[in-house]
């Protein structure tokens, strides 16, 4: 009895680990996807955007991060939010010549993304994010896109079939961290103390 109880709680383990390190594929095979000009651009870094609480993406603010840091929470000058961002094996926009996609900018797809089931759930809205300048500090560009049917599977899904979208230009940018607004106001107030003084 104690070597069966042994044998399954050491298979719920298996099943718990491997939960965890189940991973998902989508493919787009979007092209179109621009620089800040709206120029199909290859070689800009993409990744995936999942809205894991249901109230929305907080994509047009977001603030200095670390792009080659996987299932981290984006923050923005209000706070971290609920918007996990993702991103898998491959990911970088590229010029294809084969029917039916002869274009630049083409996003083809994204493999083995982590599928961490305390994060991410069946059903989150995903979004494609991507960089013009391959960084997120704080002025680099960056472009959004979600379709209407782009939602999370289970784990180990292969998605496809998505609504195609038409992202065009990277037209966002990274704003400050809440930090450098801090260090700018305290800048600005030992000026005006400063001022102050030599007025007197």
């Amino acid at each position: 009895m104690q070597i069966l109880t042994k044998a399954l709680a050491f298979a719920a383990s298996l099943a718990a680990a491997a939960s965890l390190q189940a991973s998902l594929t989508i493919t787009f095979n979007m092209p179109g996807f621009g620089d800040e000009t709206g120029t199909p651009t290859d070689g800009m870094y993409y990744a995936i955007i999942a809205d894991t609480a249901g109230d929305g993406f907080d994509f047009s603010h977001y603030s200095t991060f670390d792009i080659t840091q996987n299932e981290q929470f984006l923050p923005t000058l209000e706070g971290v939010t609920d918007d996990l961002y993702l991103f898998g094996s491959d990911g970088l926009t590229q010029t294809l010549f084969a029917p039916p996609l002869q274009a630049h900018g083409v996003v083809s797809s994204i493999a083995t993304i982590p599928y961490n089931t305390s994060l991410l759930s069946p059903n989150d809205e995903f979004g494609l994010i991507w960089f013009a300048d391959n960084a997120a500090e704080e002025g680099n560009a960056y472009g959004f896109v979600r379709g209407s049917d782009w939602l999370i599977g289970s784990n180990g899904d292969a998605i496809s079939g998505l609504e195609t979208v038409s992202p065009g230009a990277a037209s966002y940018t990274i704003v400050p961290e809440p930090g450098a607004y801090a260090a700018a106001l305290g800048a600005l107030a030992l000026g005006f103390v400063g001022w102050r003084r030599r007025r007197k």
